[in-house]
């Protein structure tokens, strides 16, 4: 009975001993995973880009000027005639909008005020919200038709973000020339946003213009004393120039509406601008009552010392 149970003992600490031996080996191979998903997940936390960086915030100011130029330039060779030379600036700037949307795929977003740093989260996010618009609107499609120029307009959906940045650099710049108070600064902002604005829709409404006017029978061909040349450059400039009467209600009436469309879409053009005319002229009137209300409240301290001097 002996001889059996230190049989059964020893057949027991064997086994011990090989169930230990197993758990070391899980337990390395554990700790190695852990330490390849830590690595993994380090590199990966590295490439994650922070959006208050002085070097994000200059090229993010970049982008934005190179995108509102882009779609300018896209406007006038899908409502006019494609030129090469401005083809050939658009893939540039193609190129400079292809380097932010892989940098989207990095870059934090805020959810209720909480910063989201996850790159999984981050990656899923773009993947979900703007990613196949901004391909769309990027990837260029109009080399191998023209007629798809009209996907680069969807670069309009980040206008206001653009703005905001270019306009917060030149309110920037104003506050380090001329001193102003801060609600001073806020009118400056938003005129200068709805300047931004204003300039892009006169843009494109002078495009949409110049498109029509070339059809057969259209305003063009009504003013070939003008227009000579019928170039596109110079029809652009007819263009742009009747769409400024037109917003700012001044209406000359030397370039007229030749057929029912010309005649809706000058309706159109109209109601809008008369809106946005009436609204320039209420910020800019705000803008010269906070600055005068800061100099009237100037000139009553000066006059309370002066009194209380004397």
């Amino acid at each position: 009975a002996y001889k059996r149970w230190s049989k059964i003992r020893k057949l027991a600490s064997l086994i011990t001993r090989l169930k230990d031996m197993s758990d070391n080996k899980l337990e390395r191979k554990d700790s190695v995973i852990q330490k390849i998903r830590e690595t993994k997940q380090t590199f990966w936390e590295k490439m994650v880009i922070d959006p208050d960086s002085q070097t994000k915030q200059i090229f993010d100011l970049f982008v934005s000027f190179v995108l509102i130029f882009d779609i300018l330039l896209s406007n006038f060779n899908f409502l006019l005639t494609t030129q090469q030379s401005i083809t050939a600036l658009i893939l540039i700037f193609t190129g400079v909008l292809f380097i932010d949307m892989i940098t989207k795929f990095f870059q934090p977003y805020s959810v209720r005020n909480i910063k989201i740093t996850t790159p999984s989260r981050i990656v899923l996010n773009y993947l979900t919200t703007t990613f196949v618009f901004d391909l769309c609107a990027i990837f260029p499609f109009f080399l191998f038709l023209e007629n798809l120029y009209w996907l680069r307009l969807i670069l309009l959906l980040h206008f206001d973000e653009a703005s905001t940045r270019i306009t917060n650099f030149l309110c920037l710049i104003i506050s380090y020339i001329i001193p102003v108070s801060k609600p001073a600064l806020q009118g400056i902002n938003r005129l200068i946003k709805f300047t931004l604005a204003l300039m892009v829709l006169l843009h494109i409404f002078a495009c949409i213009w110049a498109n029509l006017g070339n059809a057969p029978g259209g305003w063009v061909s009504q003013k070939a004393d003008l227009l000579s040349d019928k170039m596109d450059d110079t029809i652009y400039l007819a263009s742009l120039y009747w769409s400024m009467t037109i917003f700012s209600t001044i209406g000359y009436g030397d370039i007229v509406p030749t057929s029912i469309s010309d005649c809706i879409f000058t309706m159109i053009i109209f109601l809008v601008g008369v809106c946005m005319f009436s609204y320039l002229l209420g910020n800019v009137n705000g803008l010269v009552q906070q600055m005068n209300s800061r100099e009237n409240i100037k000139s009553k301290q000066k006059q309370d010392l002066e009194d209380w001097l004397l």
